[in-house]
């Protein structure tokens, strides 16, 4: 089964999810037409990263794609044919920076050795984490909700205060979805949607499919980070 059709059976059976996956399969459509910029190589990539200034925030990389950005943007606005508001602006946004940096910088191979809590491309905070089976164990992997970058993290405590008493943290879980968990930091009050499986991670690291387990999070009074959507 290929992934589209993964993604298809998946929003079938989640029938919540089908205006949320409409409105994110239109982005994806209106911004399929655009290259990736030129980007220094790989290891130059590694070492303009090495005193942990994310790639995006370097000078240059940082005009180059706000000039595409601002060359793109109409273009994508008119395809979409969409009342423009705040929402859908920073996922146009998103979804354009995510098509400009190039496929092998985004990949966690690439950035083994960042071991940071935010993305060593663009700078956020993950919004999602999968747990991958290694020779000693499991890893951590943690997904940028922008630019889509994965990156490998601590395998335990919390991904945004640090807080390493694992005492002060804890799970939540739907029954029906042993694929997905939520960890919860207690002492920040946040938490990270974890995909503990491997095989689907098309749909179980999309944000939006998850839309269920943030709502779980928000009974609960959790805090979200790293969505494109709240900053």
């Amino acid at each position: 089964m290929n992934d589209e059709i993964g993604i298809r059976n998946y929003v079938e059976s989640h029938s919540f999810l089908k205006e949320h996956a409409k409105l994110y399969q239109s982005i994806d459509n209106a911004v399929s037409f655009i290259e990736p910029i030129e980007f220094p190589t790989i290891d130059e990539c590694k070492v303009l990263v090495k005193e942990g200034l994310p790639l995006l925030q370097h000078e240059d990389i940082k005009s180059r794609v706000t000039e595409a950005m601002t060359k793109l943007s109409p273009q994508v606005i008119q395809s979409l044919n969409m009342k423009i508001n705040e929402t859908l602006e920073r996922l146009i946004k998103w979804a354009i920076i995510d098509r400009l940096i190039p496929k092998e910088l985004k990949s966690s191979d690439v950035w083994e050795k960042w071991l940071k809590n935010y993305c060593p491309v663009c700078g956020r905070k993950p919004v999602l984490a999968q747990l991958r089976k290694q020779m000693e164990g499991r890893a951590r992997y943690l997904k940028c909700g922008g630019c889509s970058t994965m990156w490998r993290w601590n395998r335990l405590g919390c991904t945004y205060c640090d807080n390493e008493d694992l005492e002060k943290m804890h799970i939540l879980e739907i029954e029906s979805e042993s694929e997905m968990r939520i960890d919860v930091c207690d002492e920040c009050h946040s938490y990270i949607k974890t995909y503990n499986k491997e095989g689907d991670e098309d749909i179980y690291l999309t944000d939006w499919a998850t839309l269920h387990f943030d709502l779980l999070a928000e009974e609960q009074n959790l805090h979200k980070v790293g969505s494109v959507l709240i900053d």
